[in-house]
């Protein structure tokens, strides 16, 4: 019977790492599904443990545990964006945070300046009014305000994974609905940043 696929033919030497219960090497044939190769030839998981990802090669995708029925053939795994190489494989039962994507929190600012009114003043005028707007914003984790002299600050946190430039529509859209501003009032400026970091990614201003 002839061994492997059509574009992997024969038998290959696969070298099975990581977390594994038995890492070495392997001889099966191409397109031998990867889950296979994991389970049946090196062992499995440690017990109690579920895989999370394999790693073909520094240069491929990670392998989420839910594509390790793919097929080890150069075809297959190319068409999940990993590859074959020298058909070594790390299997993990945790993703590192080097692996793991990286999800930035969204916050936004909005800062809006009255010159020379008072704290009190500018906590009734502005703070309380925007406020009172923003609460029902979508995925709005916190919400926390400075009333200082001649300036509001409110700062808006909100759930991981939140669309950045959704929150800053919403928020300028709630801020347009606040009532009539004293008339020296300077315009809220709203910001896609954190005002404690001052590590500005976009900003909008309102006319």
């Amino acid at each position: 019977a002839r061994l492997g696929t059509r574009d992997t033919p024969g038998p290959l030497l696969f070298t099975l790492s990581g977390d594994v219960t038995r890492p070495g090497v392997y001889e099966l044939p191409a397109g031998t599904p990867l889950r296979r190769l994991l389970d049946e030839a090196a062992g499995g998981p440690r017990p109690g443990r579920r895989w999370k990802a394999a790693l073909s090669g520094v240069s491929s995708a990670v392998i989420p545990a839910e594509r390790l029925d793919t097929p080890a053939d150069f075809a297959s795994l190319k068409l999940i964006g990993a590859g074959l190489g020298s058909a070594g494989f790390i299997a993990l039962e945790r993703v590192p945070v080097q692996l793991a994507p990286e999800v930035e929190d969204t916050v936004i600012s909005v800062t809006t300046n009255w010159e020379n009114a008072s704290p009190q003043e500018v906590e009734r005028e502005i703070v309380e009014k925007q406020e009172e707007r923003l609460q029902g914003i979508a995925n709005l984790k916190t919400i926390t305000s400075t009333s200082s002299l001649g300036q509001a600050q409110i700062r808006l946190e909100f759930h991981q994974g939140a669309d950045k430039d959704a929150a800053l529509r919403e928020v300028s859209d709630k801020l347009r609905q606040v009532p009539d501003y004293p008339d020296d009032v300077d315009e809220p400026v709203v910001e896609a940043s954190d005002p404690q970091s001052r590590d500005y990614i976009a900003w909008v201003t309102f006319y």
